[in-house]
């Protein structure tokens, strides 16, 4: 091997370490400096009395069911997406379900049918 084709070795063996200590050094200080982690974990308690407020807030108004609407786009949507959600809620009878379009007009299913939505 020439001299020049061994010292292109040398360089490249010297980059490959520096990279692989920085690497280490900077696992290093993630692992052993907890920062925000911990401080995420801890959870505040919420009070009974005030989910039940929140959930009574959030019922919605002059209605026994929620409200489901399944979006299409008018210039393609694939079949399964659309149908079978829009199937398995209905059918389940859980909430009102209405298919809504983007644009007014029929709905193109991808690969091959055609709806109007609401």
């Amino acid at each position: 091997m020439s001299a020049r084709g061994l010292g292109f070795q040398f360089l490249r063996f010297g980059v490959v370490a520096v990279v692989v200590i920085a690497i280490a050094l900077v696992a290093a200080v993630f692992v052993l400096v907890p920062g925000q982690r911990n401080a995420a974990a801890a959870q505040p308690t919420i009070s009974t009395a005030e989910a039940d407020a929140t959930l009574l807030a959030l019922k919605p108004p002059k209605r026994a069911r929620p409200v489901v609407a399944v979006l299409a786009a008018n210039d393609g949507t694939e079949t399964t997406d659309f149908l079978i959600p829009y199937g398995l809620i209905k059918r389940s009878a859980v909430a009102d379900v209405f298919a809504v379009a983007m644009a007014p007009g029929p709905v193109i299913l991808m690969p091959a049918l055609t709806i109007s939505a609401e």
